[in-house]
């Protein structure tokens, strides 16, 4: 089951939907390495996803990125 993820960890997907590394992520959202690899992790069990790029294809199917 897909929960919905909370509006950070969908500018998280975003993020690593265009490419950028987790240390990128957080550079360019002002946040500390660390958060972003917890809202990464947080996005995998909300969408069931294995891997980040899982995590992208399913957030686009279900129309949210």
């Amino acid at each position: 089951m897909i929960r919905k993820p909370s509006r950070r960890q969908l500018e998280v997907l975003r993020y690593t939907a265009d490419g950028l590394s987790t240390k990128a992520t957080a550079a360019a959202m002002g946040l500390a390495y660390d958060t972003v690899k917890g809202h990464k992790q947080d996005l995998l069990n909300k969408l069931g996803a294995s891997n980040c790029a899982q995590a992208v294809a399913v957030a686009v199917r279900a129309g949210m990125l």
